[in-house]
């Protein structure tokens, strides 16, 4: 017989056998039922939660991006530093994504272009208001004088290494690298 369990914890359950039902079938190949078998529950249990298997899909993408900006955010909220040094010593993906993770493995496989840049744009909506704060604290410190509107500094902050980040002529840390060297020298 199996265990009710706690709706969030329920949710998590259903997304992380969903991730690993695609990884391994190929999102096209997969479907809700193979989830329900993987953990074990009804279909009808997987439904309640979510409507279709797109929707179950969009739930993990937005469940990692909630992770990576999460810990990616956490040295931009550190108010004992001055905005410049949060951006050197930020996180990046590369950083703070496990390899051994079902999420890392399916969106950031060598079909999943699409895919990751959904991520990132995701990533990137949660990062603005952290960073458009982060400017805004350092403001009211005076430890930044240059800026006359947070919200569009920290947007182009963040949206602005999108275009440095799907590039595929670079490695992780080349991106990395040239992506804080050009933010730390525009904000002093």
């Amino acid at each position: 017989m199996r265990v009710s369990k706690a709706s969030e914890e329920r949710r998590q359950e259903i997304l992380d056998a969903a991730m690993r039902v695609f990884y391994d079938k190929g999102y096209e190949k997969a479907s809700i039922s193979d989830i329900a078998l993987k953990i074990g529950v009804a279909q009808g249990l997987i439904y309640r939660y979510f409507k279709s298997k797109e929707a179950l899909f969009a739930g993990a993408l937005d469940y990692y991006a909630g992770c990576l900006a999460e810990e990616m955010g956490r040295e931009i909220r550190n108010d004992k530093t001055a905005l410049r040094e949060k951006i050197l010593n930020a996180p990046s993906f590369y950083h703070i994504e496990d390899d051994d993770s079902y999420y890392y493995k399916l969106l950031s496989g060598p079909d999943s272009k699409g895919i990751y840049q959904q991520l990132s744009l995701r990533v990137a909506e949660r990062l603005v208001p952290v960073v458009r704060d982060a400017i805004a604290a350092d403001m009211e410190k005076g430890r930044l004088n240059c800026v006359e509107d947070p919200e569009t500094v920290a947007a182009f902050c963040v949206y602005g290494q999108l275009g440095v980040l799907f590039r595929e002529d670079l490695s992780g840390s080349q991106k990395v690298e040239r992506i804080r060297k050009f933010v730390s020298e525009q904000i002093r």
